[in-house]
């Protein structure tokens, strides 16, 4: 349908009830599609329309779960969709070590025993009497304490820490 649009829909819609009279915004949120990425969403889209119910449509826009959608401005109703499959895991933090690779974040403890963890995600651990910790290639925070406190690093940068800490948590991205 040469009127349609792909809409990209984003994890945690809430929208309006999608009746056949209800008239749905397109939206496209912050991130953006190569075009040869939205063409082949778009085909994936087309080959869909016409096969799937209004309701098997309409759970799937209203899952709250990332969503592609092929939307019609014309009759205002979406004409297909399908889940999307997740890009990571929250949980793709990975452990390496003793020792750390150049790519991977590290805390080094007050015995100089290096601790690495490569990947994007958010994992807990325990490494008691850091005294150095390190971001690697990715943005990274590291948790530390009782109450919540936490050191930002961008890619690269290294933080010599004036005391040791215990570090409970970390998340890179």
């Amino acid at each position: 349908m040469a009127t349609a649009i792909a809409s990209l829909l984003s994890l945690g819609v809430a929208g309006p009830a999608l009746a056949d009279s209800d008239p749905i915004q397109a939206s496209v949120p912050g991130t953006s599609t190569s075009s040869a990425a939205n063409d082949a969403i778009v085909a994936k889209l087309q080959a869909l329309e016409g096969t799937q119910t209004a309701e098997e449509i309409k759970s799937i826009i209203t899952s709250g779960q990332p969503a592609e959608g092929l939307f019609d401005p014309v009759t205002g109703k979406w004409v297909a969709a399908y889940q999307e499959t997740p890009k990571f895991s929250t949980q793709a933090i990975s452990a390496r070590g003793p020792g750390c690779a150049t790519i991977d974040a590290c805390a080094t403890t007050s015995s100089n025993i290096p601790r690495g963890y490569y990947g994007t995600g958010q994992k807990d651990i325990t490494v008691n009497n850091v005294k150095r910790v390190y971001a690697g290639n990715e943005n990274t925070t590291w948790y530390y304490g009782n109450s919540g406190k936490f050191i930002n690093q961008s890619p690269g940068v290294g933080a010599n820490l004036t005391s040791n800490i215990n570090v409970y948590g970390i998340t890179r991205s």
